[in-house]
């Protein structure tokens, strides 16, 4: 019976077949565990910080989504396809089905995307704009010849599917596809710490000490990937010249893992307003304006609560400011005037002075969450319209 359901075929050895499957395998499972980690960071994001951002930051971080999820669904049959698959000679066992040469091309897509958005938001922080647009200028030409690279991976590994030899070596566009990417994230965060250190001027040791923050993670957006990339780069470029079956996937573990990792850093980098919000002390996330002491009028009872909204701190800031320096005067003031004693019992006329017709009352009819930005100029203004009024009066 088992006969009947058996067929003579052509396999490679149990050692060559470790040494091609093994690498790939691994490379495969790995990226499908890290997509599954950025998924659920995007989701983190999605609900935490998605709004906080411009229309821009959203689309990019729609696409880069969309690229890693088309890189699991090709992760997945990857690993469907070659379980199930009855062609096990040396050679087809390395070449794969054509579709699979998809993922470098995809890997490197992903990787252009979140550089040339990082590389812009670096661009963004340098003052000199001769080396701003050098710095722009250069990376996106490293970007660029990562992509390439990349695209020729992809070609080359075609190219062997159909029998074909490629116009340069398997290992030689790997080579450079991977050096080009690493040199591209190691210029963004550079960039972006060397700006940042230069912002630390000793204004204060909190502003200083957040500045810190941020460059370490910047380095960080960087190791995700540049470490990976570097290790995989070196490798092929070891191997280059080698044609051995053995060792055709060495580098694989390498780069099948950059698509999640480099969402990954987009995530580091976008989440920086909660890395923020961390070091200032921040719950949730929401960097709120801290009562100063130079605003006596604040209440303690606002001094405790973490998350004052706008309307409730304007409404103790005027109703503070009116009881505790234009009270009436009460029943013993005679004439028009103000008293200038918190008691109101003991009235001092004042010669010009309009006569008023009872305490500032502030009503708050809608209260709203707003972030540190919005709450401090709306406090800025509103101090500014009360010190003008008493100036008037």
């Amino acid at each position: 019976m088992a006969d009947a359901l058996d067929v003579p075929s052509t396999i490679a050895t149990q050692s060559v077949a470790t040494s091609i499957l093994t690498p790939y395998l691994t490379g495969l499972t790995t990226q499908v565990l890290l997509i599954g980690v950025y998924l659920a960071l995007f989701g983190r994001f999605i609900r935490e910080d998605f709004g906080l951002h411009t229309t821009k930051v959203r689309v990019v971080g729609w696409v880069v989504l969309f690229l890693i999820v088309c890189c699991l669904g090709m992760a997945y049959e990857e690993l469907v396809d070659t379980g199930i698959s009855q062609q096990r000679t040396s050679e087809e066992l390395f070449a794969g089905p054509a579709q699979s040469n998809v993922l470098p091309f995809l890997s490197g897509l992903v990787a252009a995307v979140c550089q040339s958005f990082l590389m812009f938001r670096s661009a963004l922080l340098i003052s000199s704009r001769p080396i701003r647009y050098g710095f722009v200028a250069v990376t996106t030409s490293v970007i660029l010849l990562a992509l390439a690279g990349a695209s020729l991976f992809s070609g080359v590994g075609f190219l062997i599917v159909n029998g074909r030899e490629g116009p340069v070596g398997y290992f030689t566009a790997e080579a450079m596809w991977l050096w080009s990417s690493a040199a591209a994230d190691i210029l963004v965060s550079i960039a972006l710490a060397v700006t940042l250190h230069r912002r630390i001027a000793g204004f204060n040791q909190q502003t200083d000490s957040l500045l810190r923050r941020l460059i370490v993670v910047a380095l960080q957006t960087a190791a995700y990937t540049s470490i990976i990339s570097l290790a995989g780069a070196v490798i092929a470029t070891a191997f280059e010249k080698d044609t051995a079956y053995q060792v055709a996937t060495i580098t694989q573990p390498f780069w099948l893992p950059l698509p999640p990792l480099h969402g990954i850093s987009l995530y580091t980098t976008l989440s920086t307003r909660r890395t923020i919000a961390a070091s200032l002390g921040a719950p949730g996330g929401v960097i709120s304006l801290t009562p100063s002491a130079n605003i006596p009028s604040l209440s303690a009872g606002m001094r405790e609560n973490a998350r004052p909204t706008i309307a409730s701190r304007l409404a103790s800031l005027r109703a503070g400011r009116s009881h505790g320096s234009t009270n009436q005067t009460g029943q013993g003031g005679q004439g028009s005037g103000f008293d200038t004693s918190s008691t109101g019992s003991a009235g001092v006329n004042v010669k010009g002075y309009r006569k008023t017709h009872g305490p500032l009352e502030v009503k708050v009819e809608r209260e709203s969450e707003v972030t540190y930005d919005d709450e401090r100029n709306e406090l800025d203004r509103a101090f500014v319209v009360e010190t003008r009024g008493e100036k008037a009066v």
